[in-house]
């Protein structure tokens, strides 16, 4: 398959908790779109770009309940593509959104689900995680809580309002 970024830029002035709605617009989700699709993530890079020392309280997480409503397209400086251009068109294409039109993922809480930790200073500092290769955070299928992830600033992990540019590389099977 073909390896792709996706890319937001965003204020996240409102952290939230795990197992609460995650905030319109202050969040980066990725959706399989079909029962058979496994989606790995393997890297993510954040920078932060606010104005004064902030704690960014990254967190990435499967989702307990999907979102509601429509989920928005992306709009510029956002972005979802291929890494190599001559990347043929997938037939079930990974839903990659930062807002839905009536309410947000929510990101699980269980103890039992996987999180990984992204947090770091978003005035002018860098997180970056690369999964080592069998060793990939993934999500699958057209069921929750394995249907979709999410990347969040969270309230639990001394989030405060603060803002980062990140990108999301992961690849469809």
């Amino acid at each position: 398959m073909a390896k792709r970024t996706f890319q937001a830029a965003i204020a996240y002035t409102t952290p939230t908790a795990l197992g609460a709605l995650a905030t319109q617009s202050q969040f980066m989700a990725l959706k399989a779109a079909s029962a058979t699709q496994r989606v790995d993530i393997l890297e993510i890079l954040a920078i932060g770009v606010s104005t004064a020392s902030a704690v960014w309280g990254g967190v990435l997480a499967r989702v307990s309940t999907n979102e509601t409503g429509a989920q928005t397209a992306l709009a510029a400086p956002n972005s979802d593509g291929p890494n190599v251009s001559a990347t043929a068109a997938l037939a079930a294409p990974v839903q990659t959104f930062i807002t839905s039109a009536t309410n947000a993922p929510t990101p699980s809480s269980s103890a039992a689900d996987t999180k990984i930790n992204c947090g770091f200073n978003a005035f002018g500092g860098e997180l970056r995680v690369n999964f080592a290769p069998t060793q990939q955070f993934d999500f699958f299928g057209t069921a929750t809580p394995f249907q979709e992830c999410c990347i969040f600033n969270d309230s639990g992990r001394g989030g405060v309002s603060s803002s980062a540019n990140v990108n999301i590389v992961y690849e469809p099977y």
